[in-house]
């Protein structure tokens, strides 16, 4: 006997090599270059990419819509809870490797017969009987180790996933709020289009009635008229879209709370001229993929440690008595391991770490990417802005041209010095430009928004 249990143990001994993990693929980001452009090397953020980015608009309109949809956006919410779900489950991870104990009792009738001289006997008792049991899995394979870094990871995807939902929707409130004030603009770009419509239109007819003047001048000017007024809804109409997303994202079916207008937002103080590299890995796609890398290596770890024996520790302890035959007691205990050794799926088990193999190297991909599609997205953020506010400099010196031509043109037709197409051709170039930098505006708008959701803005 002695023998044979050494014989076993020394085949089980020789077994454990042979279970032994392949080492796969590390786990980890790879190196990602990024553009040379980027200035700074850590340190302090810029004001316009630090926590409260959007303060620097000094607007407290967007001030509490933020605090708003902080509270009140269903999306940002339901990410809370999936965060608080994966907090609760990875404090739950490695329960499997705790003593497990159980208690269980039960009451019989046992009967005897007893035969003698071939008289008959019968006995009867009434037996209880108490048991408790308890196992214990040893982590041999580090399974609990790697079950804490999968439920770390799942829970840094929800968390990454909750900064995701509050950024982008920070930034959708500025571009909305920045559109709502782009609206109000260019109603009272339309209110100004109009006013001096209607003051070319008075001064035509006062020319037709001193014969002056055709009555062509006079209708020239009355269309121009109706179209600037046809202006006004469009604006109104853009107002009231911005109004209704604004109330969405701060989780108000009605637009209680929301301004019906608003003055332009400011956008001189987002310049960005120091971006540190850095700021890419605060974006909340890039931590996702790389707590998605991590939770690939636990995942990995998880199936190569179903390659090696799983050893559990169990004992029991039976009590028993018979209450009808004198009380006698008797116990019974057992106590040793078992070994459930992968054999015959060591096959199945092998391709499951194949496939977490082949799952790390797409996790890595994707990180590589992700970081390359943010810098990407930065610089294309970045240029634009520049080339939008070189555009809104060039159209401030064309305005500030068009508005003196306009005056002059104004001046000479009152005087009779020139006809109605000079002045009209004056004033529709005010009211062009004034719309082109509107237009400019709203692009700068974006431009910045672009900026702060590549940067990841606090």
């Amino acid at each position: 006997m002695r023998r044979r249990g050494l014989l076993a143990a020394l085949a089980g001994a020789a077994l454990l090599p042979a279970c032994a993990a392949p080492r796969g693929p590390a786990a980890e980001p790879r190196a990602v270059a990024l553009p040379e452009a980027f200035a700074g090397q850590g340190g302090a953020l810029p004001p316009e990419l630090a926590p409260g980015w959007w303060r620097l608009s000094g607007c407290p309109v967007l001030d509490r819509l933020v605090a708003m949809a902080e509270t009140g956006n269903a999306g940002l919410a339901e990410a809370m809870a999936r965060l608080a779900e994966a907090r609760a489950l990875e404090g739950a991870a490695g329960q499997a490797f705790r003593p497990q104990l159980g208690m269980g009792g039960s009451i019989g009738r046992e009967s005897q017969t007893w035969n003698a001289a071939r008289r008959e006997r019968n006995l009867g008792s009434t037996l209880a009987t108490g048991r408790g049991e308890g196992s214990v899995e040893i982590d041999v394979a580090g399974r609990a180790a790697a079950e804490a870094r999968l439920a770390a990871a799942e829970t840094a995807l929800a968390g990454a996933d909750v900064e995701a939902a509050r950024r982008l929707l920070t930034v959708e409130l500025f571009r909305q709020r920045a559109i709502l004030g782009e609206a109000g603009q260019r109603a009272r770009i339309a209110d100004r289009a109009v006013a001096l419509q209607q003051r070319l239109l008075a001064l035509a007819r006062d020319r037709v009635r001193l014969g002056l003047a055709p009555e062509l001048d006079a209708a020239r000017v009355e269309t121009a008229l109706r179209r600037a007024e046809a202006r006004r809804p469009e604006a109104a109409a853009e107002a009231a879209r911005a109004r209704a997303t604004i109330a969405a994202l701060t989780g108000r079916g009605l637009q209680d709370g929301v301004p019906e207008a608003a003055a332009l937002l400011d956008l001189r103080p987002f310049r960005f001229a120091d971006v540190p590299a850095e700021v890419l890995r605060r974006r909340p796609d890039i931590r996702a993929a790389e707590a998605a890398l991590a939770r690939a290596g636990a995942a990995r770890d998880l199936a190569a440690a179903d390659l090696l024996p799983r050893v559990t520790l169990s004992g029991n302890l039976a009590l028993g008595t018979g209450l009808m035959a004198g009380g006698l007691v008797t116990a019974l205990g057992t106590l040793g391991p078992s070994v459930t050794l992968p054999v015959f799926d060591r096959d199945i088990r092998l391709a499951r770490v194949a496939a977490r193999d082949a799952a790390i190297e797409a996790a890595v991909a994707r990180h590589a990417g992700r970081v390359t599609e943010g810098a990407a997205e930065l610089r294309r953020g970045l240029a634009a802005l520049a080339a939008v506010r070189a555009e809104d400099a060039a159209l401030t010196r064309a305005q500030d041209a068009a508005r003196r031509a306009q005056q002059r043109a104004e001046a000479a037709y009152q005087a009779g010095l020139a006809d109605l197409s000079a002045t009209l051709d004056a004033a529709l170039a005010v009211s062009e430009i004034d719309l082109a930098r509107l237009a400019a505006a709203r692009a700068e708008g974006e431009a910045v928004a672009a900026v702060v959701t590549a940067a990841a803005a606090g």
